[in-house]
């Protein structure tokens, strides 16, 4: 029964100090991040206009060979004729997948935006995790 105890007793106090450690941990922009994940946009708005800066137009022929290329632009969002909800499985597997909004304005520019994970060089993602 004693060594029941003291093996509870360890594991809550392993546990906890798991706990605090975990809490502790703070998220940083400031990480060596693969170049097509380096740059991040940055959006103010103002009455009825988005401006972003940063936006990502990558030209893209392989998922590791390709071209940077950022742009800035501003909408008028009382231009704005449709949106869009877009789903990309991740594979040929049903379940997860990248999901993303598009935007379409009535002067004829469009902007797509999602929200993605940041790998670090050397990191490798996984849909599952």
């Amino acid at each position: 029964m004693k060594i029941l105890k003291y093996t509870l007793w360890t594991v809550c106090i392993l546990v906890g100090i798991f706990l605090i450690w975990y809490f502790l941990q703070f998220p940083s922009l400031q990480r060596n991040w693969n170049t097509d994940q380096r740059m991040l946009a940055d959006i103010s708005i103002n009455e009825n206009f988005v401006e972003v800066k940063n936006a990502r137009n990558f030209d893209y022929k392989t998922t590791d060979d390709f071209t940077p290329a950022y742009y800035d632009a501003t909408y008028d969002i009382t231009k704005l004729i449709r949106a869009w909800f877009i789903i990309e499985p991740f594979g040929e597997r049903d379940g997860p997948a990248h999901t993303m909004l598009s935007f379409d304005f009535s002067d004829g520019q469009r902007i797509a935006v999602s929200a993605e994970i940041r790998k670090e060089i050397g990191e490798s993602f996984d849909a599952v995790k």
